[in-house]
């Protein structure tokens, strides 16, 4: 294939894309980054069937269920720092860089602030690759590793979307060295250690952001011409 081939893109089938993305609206915490990528792939058509795909399931909810919910959920979202301390369970078991610092001793509202910044590096760091002529592979890895490290509340459970990462990294097999053995081991086994711990060790976000460095660096080393032939 020639470098100059337009690269793979979500534009494959937008529409689709969209409407699959806007579903991950109902958790709103893990999908409030996809526009963001969306824009910076400037993938336009995505992005408005991704807007029309949540807000027509947020009608859904708003008929089913009226507004007390959203104004509940829109109240707690504007103190990112009472999310994790009013869970239902224990918040010390929260894997976020917010509950870390706060596990760590660092005390409100600058947990919150170096949360902010964290997540703000984070999300700058997979638009980046986003706004590249990168394989879809590691847009994916990149946006489910920013999602979970700028979310100030995820469980384990919501780390089924290190798949992504970890299937980007394993489709390197060939020319893996030891960061991509390393991290990869790291991926798969954080969530199973952080549920039999029970409570949160400061590992979890450590290794999320140790995963996007990565992917990262190994999105921006793929030339598109090999990116567009493995496509």
């Amino acid at each position: 294939s020639s470098p100059t081939k337009e690269p793979p893109r979500v534009r494959r089938r937008p529409i689709l894309a969209g409407l699959a993305l806007g579903a991950m609206s109902y958790k709103p915490h893990l999908a409030v980054l996809v526009p963001l990528m969306l824009v910076a792939g400037r993938e336009w058509r995505a992005l408005a069937a991704t807007v029309a795909s949540a807000l027509g399931l947020a009608g859904a909810s708003i008929a089913a269920f009226g507004v007390a919910p959203w104004q509940a959920f829109l109240g707690k979202a504007a103190d990112a720092t009472a999310v994790a301390s009013s869970s239902s369970s224990d918040w010390h078991a929260v894997p976020s860089t917010l509950v870390m610092l706060k596990n760590l001793g660092v005390g409100d509202p600058y947990a919150g602030w170096l949360h902010a910044a964290v997540a703000a590096l984070a999300a700058l760091a997979a638009m980046r690759i986003w706004a590249r002529p990168t394989g879809q592979r590691w847009r994916a890895a990149a946006l489910a590793l920013a999602a979970l490290i700028a979310a100030p509340y995820v469980r384990v459970y919501d780390f089924a979307l290190l798949a992504f990462p970890i299937a980007a990294l394993a489709s390197r097999r060939h020319d893996a060295d030891w960061q991509d053995k390393t991290v990869t081991a790291l991926l798969w086994i954080t969530p199973a250690a952080l549920f039999a711990m029970g409570r949160a060790a400061p590992v979890g976000p450590l290794v999320l952001i140790a995963g996007l460095a990565l992917v990262a660096r190994r999105a921006a080393g793929v030339p598109v011409a090999q990116l567009i032939g493995r496509q």
